[in-house]
């Protein structure tokens, strides 16, 4: 979902670079066949293009946990998102990620 000052626009996840990275299968398959990058000596980046979209992919470089990715969206606007406070295995609300009801 996209929320601007006046209105929500919701996507589906399919639809979205988001789904891409959220399966575990086609990230491994992907990265499999990649070449990493070294960042700021603390990230791992993989560069994957699926469908026309090019994703940067970001795990840290001892966890190994996924940190972030980056996309452009049809504008060629760079979107960044970092992930920060990992936890694993741990139990959420059910309720966590409902959705506003829309009027």
């Amino acid at each position: 979902m996209i929320k601007t000052r006046t209105s929500f626009y919701r996507y589906p996840l399919n639809k979205t670079p988001l789904n891409l990275i959220l399966d575990k299968n086609f990230l491994i398959k992907k990265i499999s066949n990649l070449k990493e990058k070294i960042l700021d000596k603390t990230k791992i980046n993989f560069v994957i293009v699926e469908n026309d979209n090019e994703i940067n992919v970001f795990f840290d470089d001892k966890t190994f946990n996924l940190i972030g990715w980056q996309t452009k969206d049809i504008y060629q606007n760079v979107n960044i998102t970092y992930l920060s406070l990992i936890q694993v295995n741990q139990q959420i609300d059910k309720d966590l990620f409902k959705l506003p009801s829309q009027n």
